[in-house]
């Protein structure tokens, strides 16, 4: 039988997938279990390791508290946040069509707003993170293609 804090983690655990749109199997390939070990975590028999939590805190850019604790604050200090663009690519990929669309409308209208500040200041970016959001750009590009229009159909 489960305890309420198992219950809390495995709701939440459970809410994060659905918001990312990510099966069963695909959430137990991204942290590296097995679909038995997440059977046992919500009958209560084991509890997710420390380095689980982690990883699925990393996965789903949450707190480890927020998904042991469930407090209001489900987001990652900014300094936590892995910004690569294969990491943001990744987990691009693993939202729904619909939220894919608000997503990329949202990260076009983010480099707009940055272009226009950093052509009055020229330093308002490093140069590393230029590289990084023009490496993220071209990523983007490649896979979803360089008109910079999001289909609202799938292919």
């Amino acid at each position: 039988m489960l305890t309420a804090e198992q219950e809390g983690v495995i709701r939440r655990i459970t809410a994060l997938m659905s918001d990312a749109g990510m099966t069963m199997r695909d959430f137990t390939e991204a942290i590296g279990v097995h679909a038995t070990t997440v059977t046992e975590w919500k009958k209560g028999r084991t509890r997710p390791s420390v380095d689980h939590v982690r990883c699925i805190a990393k996965l789903f850019n949450v707190s480890t508290d927020y998904i042991i604790n469930g407090t209001d604050y489900k987001s990652s200090p900014a300094s936590e946040i892995d910004v690569s663009p294969s990491h943001m690519l990744s987990v691009f990929s693993q939202l729904s069509h619909e939220h894919k669309l608000i997503v990329a409308s949202f990260m076009v209208d983010c480099i707009r707003f940055i272009n226009e500040e950093t052509s009055e200041d020229a330093s308002a970016l490093s140069a590393e993170d230029e590289e990084s959001v023009d490496d993220l750009l071209q990523d983007f590009h490649s896979k979803y293609g360089k008109s910079g229009a999001i289909k609202l159909t799938e292919d």
